[in-house]
Parts: C-alpha cells; structure tokens; sequence
C-alpha cells in the first residue's frame, strides 16, 4: 500500500458496534509488538519540513510506536518510543534508534516490543535489534488510536505532529505479546500469524475495500481509511 503523505488507517480503541473480538484499547498496559514490513521513501523526507518525520504504527497522543525520520545531519533513523511517567510524575520520551545507513531502496522489517516486567522497549530490524529501559510507569494510552502510516490525522492534532508517511507498507501487525527474536522472523519470513503469537491485528494489504484492509488475524480488527467526509460515521 503506497502512502504519499496524505493517506492514513485507524483502529479506535473500541468497536463501537462490538465486533471486535480481541479490542485494542488496553494493549500497551502489559506486553506487546508492533511489526511492521516497508519501504520508506526517504528521498522525500526533507529536514525542517512536514516530511521529516512520518508514523508508520502509532498509538497517537504522546506517540507510541515506530516511525521513520531525518534529522539536521541529513541521517536517517527508525524510531521506537513510548513516554513513561518519571518517579517525579513528568511524563519523559523513551525511545532507541537505529541509523540507517545503506540504500534507500531496502524493505525493512522493523519491530518495536514492550516488556513490562523488565520496564523494556526494543526497537528492531531484520535480525538487528537496540534495547531501552524507562523508570515509573507507561503513560494512559487506553483512549488513543491506532494509526498505520501517519501519527494523528485528526484535525485536532497540529499539523506538525500528523506526521503521515511517505512510503510503501506491505505488512502491518499487532500483537498483546512480546514476540520473541525467533517469532518475529517466522511471521516476516512466512506473512503470516498464529494463535500462540497472540495477534490483535495482522494486515498484508491483499483484501481490501476503498474503505477498510480486512485484518487477516480474524480478530475484527478491520484498518478503516481516514476520511474527513466520513469517518464520524464509521
């Protein structure tokens, strides 16, 4: 699915018509991964300009998730965060990085776990893979949505923290598990998950509507396009 800075999907916390067999709302209080197949066009993605920065899976609010990013250097960095509430009760970012040094034309595959019992975050791609630790507690993010290729495209957002993507996604994933190193490549090499990786949502782009990406992890879970004109109705 290709994203020109201008396209993104949602998850709301909750399916309002109750659809949903396995909700979304309360993932980050305990373990979980996102994972994540693209490409990232990076040539577009300008320093001090709205493309610096674009959400690939977020949970929006104080970001959650992975997002791609040039900095003043002119490097490029995947970034993993979260925000944790300090022992002095300030929320602070927790994230690690891994710079991007090869070719722009790779297809990554990136991953982002939480392991609350160690107050873990590792960010990872193809088999590489940089570890963070927090204080305190994660922030409430059980009234925030999730977003695929933007950070927040709400209008209530500013405008500089929408952050929409500019690349090509061929895989989504979400999982209420911390998928271990072998379990991540298993899921990228074969394109696909199984009921012990506890899947919330799992989305390969194939079937889909011009409305929604049917979640093949048959959780309900299905992507909804973002759509001023509409999506109050959704």
């Amino acid at each position: 699915m290709k994203f020109e800075g201008n396209e993104a999907y949602f998850l709301t916390p909750t399916n309002k018509y109750g659809l949903s067999l396995k909700e979304p709302k309360d993932i980050t209080e305990d373990n979980f991964t996102y994972l994540a197949r693209l490409t990232i066009d990076w040539d577009k993605m300008i320093y001090g300009e709205l493309s610096a920065e674009g959400g690939i899976i977020v949970k929006n609010g104080m970001h959650c998730g992975l997002m791609a990013f040039r900095d003043h250097a002119d490097d490029t960095f995947i970034r993993g965060c979260i925000w944790a509430n300090s022992p002095s009760g300030q929320p602070i970012l927790v994230d690690k990085c891994i710079e991007i040094k090869e070719g722009h034309d790779a297809t990554f595959e990136l991953s982002f776990t939480h392991i609350k019992s160690e107050k873990k975050i590792i960010t990872g791609d193809r088999g590489h893979f940089e570890e963070g630790t927090y204080e305190g507690e994660i922030v409430d993010y059980s009234s925030s949505w999730f977003w695929v290729g933007c950070c927040n495209a709400l209008d209530s957002c500013d405008v500089n923290h929408r952050n929409f993507l500019l690349g090509g996604i061929q895989t989504v994933g979400i999982f209420s598990k911390a998928l271990s190193k072998e379990e991540i490549s298993d899921i990228f090499e074969n394109n696909r998950c199984l009921p012990e990786h506890s899947p919330v949502g799992f989305f390969d782009f194939k079937k889909q509507t011009p409305y929604k990406v049917y979640d093949e992890s048959k959780n309900g879970n299905n992507l909804v396009k973002f759509d001023n004109a509409w999506f109050d109705n959704v």
